[in-house]
């Protein structure tokens, strides 16, 4: 069999939709005071199919189809102090009928005009969040019995409290910063000691796979972020964020780990330049410079990897070591065209214009015996047309 010649072993065609009713009433008792109530209720829809390949034939893994409803209300109070100062408090309820889980959640937040230039704001609340619903549906073989050992999981939980600091520099440039921390608590992990927790799914392509989970697993994020932002005027614009955080766990073993999202610093640039050349024809350049830690990996043991003929890591070193650091450039010139009834663009998009090599993932490769690398997209121009009406 060629290095080139690649043999499907497992398959998913899974799929999910979501319908959505939000409704919400406001009564502006006074100038000072404001009443709003909302109700949102998801209809959410799943189709669960995949299987894997055994003794030359695929074997079906699940072929789960239904839905489920969760039911989200909210009831919030405004009261102005004054001109320069107001408080918003209110409670946050949800429910998932799938199991009944549900949470009461207090929410708080003051905001303060400082002065013309300068505002304050001060924020803090409990969050909850549903599991992955594959996560829900996951089915496993205990006593000969096909059993959902994660369908009453409950919510995953969060205290959170923000600062923020918005200074209005002149007309048209603003400076605002923001401090965090959240407690997140109730994260679903493994009965057994382990480093495995719900909140490192999604870090890669992987259906979550994990059946007999509990909700004892902690977490911590917290960061400061930055922005600087002009806003569009005289053909120009920019907007740089910077975010500088830390995002650990804890398993059932107790121990606190970085989680697979753990980069510690993302920086983004954007800019833009328009220049009229008449009046129906536009020029315009954008720029966008993304800076950002390397994704957390947990290191293969090769030698138990090849002794296994199946990918083997360190599990004593989860998400201990990051790639190199992730860095993109792209670049776009487009040519806008007004008429009476439509406006045409066309635009060229360059990405990743230095082709520069960001790590995506590493995996063993049985045939090869070795570790190989998968790379995100490198240079790629692209050419579009659009219409719009």
């Amino acid at each position: 069999m060629g290095d080139n010649i690649r043999v499907g072993v497992y398959r998913d065609k899974s799929s999910t939709s979501r319908y959505v009713l939000n409704s919400s009433y406001h009564n502006k008792i006074s100038a000072s005071k404001i009443f709003v109530f909302g109700l949102n209720i998801q209809n959410l829809g799943f189709n669960f199919v995949d299987s894997v390949k055994d003794g030359g034939k695929f074997k079906t893994l699940r072929n789960d189809k239904g839905n489920t409803v969760l039911i989200q209300g909210h009831a919030t109070y405004q009261y102005k102090f004054n001109r320069t100062t107001s408080l918003n408090s209110g409670l946050h309820y949800q429910i998932l009928t799938l199991n009944q889980s549900d949470a009461l959640e207090p929410r708080i937040g003051l905001t303060h005009q400082i002065s013309r230039k300068k505002r304050w704001s001060l924020g803090a609340g409990m969050h909850s969040q549903i599991q992955n619903l594959q996560v829900y549906f996951l089915k496993s073989n205990v006593d000969n019995s096909i059993v959902q050992t994660n369908k009453d999981l409950e919510l995953n939980k969060s205290i959170h409290g923000i600062s923020g600091f918005e200074y209005k520099i002149n007309r048209y440039w603003r400076l605002k910063t923001e401090v965090y921390y959240q407690y997140v608590y109730n994260i679903p992990v493994t009965q057994y000691a382990s480093y495995y927790s719900v909140l490192n799914e999604g870090a890669d392509f992987n259906t979550p796979g994990t059946d007999s989970l509990v909700n004892k697993g902690t977490g911590q994020n917290y960061g400061i972020e930055f922005t600087l932002e002009r806003n569009f005027n005289k053909g120009f614009y920019m907007l740089n964020s910077l975010s500088l955080y830390e995002s650990k766990y804890k398993g059932s073993n107790n121990i606190e780990k970085n989680t697979a999202f753990n980069g510690r610093f993302i920086f983004n640039s954007l800019a833009g330049k328009e220049l009229k050349l008449n009046k129906k024809g536009i020029l315009a350049f954008d720029t966008k410079v993304s800076l950002a830690g390397g994704r957390r990996y947990t290191p293969i043991n090769i030698q138990a990897s090849i002794l296994n003929q199946k990918e083997i890591v360190y599990e004593d070193q989860t998400f201990d070591k990051q790639f190199d650091t992730y860095f993109r450039l792209d670049f776009k010139i487009t040519y806008r065209r007004s008429g009476k009834k439509i406006t045409q663009e066309w635009f060229l998009d360059i990405q990743n214009i230095t082709n520069r090599k960001n790590i995506f993932i590493q995996g063993f490769d049985v045939q090869k015996g070795d570790v190989v690398t998968q790379y995100q997209l490198g240079f790629f121009p692209n050419f579009n047309y659009r219409i719009n009406f």
